[in-house]
């Protein structure tokens, strides 16, 4: 795993969260990344998927993630963004069972994630 999901996870385990959120699109590297940092670490993952059109077995990105246990929602264009921007409104909407929801924005783009990539550049 990169430094930039290491930092997350180690986030999600300290502070107690029960699932992963995360967004992205039909052939989103950040959906494969947390789908299978989920399975390797035992954590439940959801991803909402950009295209209403797809379905678990759209391509290998989805089919992958399934596999390793991530609950896939598809929503359409306009509101996936909603969501983005208001992460709160896809857990109401799906009432997802979990009791403390750790939110990965699009793109794995969160502080913790910047600081991970800065220990990959000083590695380098």
């Amino acid at each position: 795993m990169e430094k930039a999901e290491i930092q997350n996870l180690e986030e999600f385990q300290k502070k107690k969260y029960d699932t992963l959120l995360t967004f992205g699109g039909a052939y989103s590297n950040l959906i494969v990344a947390a789908a299978a940092a989920g399975k390797e670490s035992g954590i439940k993952t959801i991803g909402v998927i950009r295209g209403e059109e797809h379905h678990p077995d759209s391509n290998p990105v989805l089919r992958f993630a399934t596999e390793c246990g991530m609950k896939l929602i598809f929503v359409s264009r306009k509101k996936y963004r909603s969501y983005r921007e208001h992460p709160d409104l896809a857990a109401a909407e799906f009432q997802f069972p979990c009791s403390r929801l750790y939110v990965l924005p699009e793109g794995g783009s969160n502080e913790l994630a910047v600081a991970g990539c800065r220990e990959i550049c000083d590695d380098i």
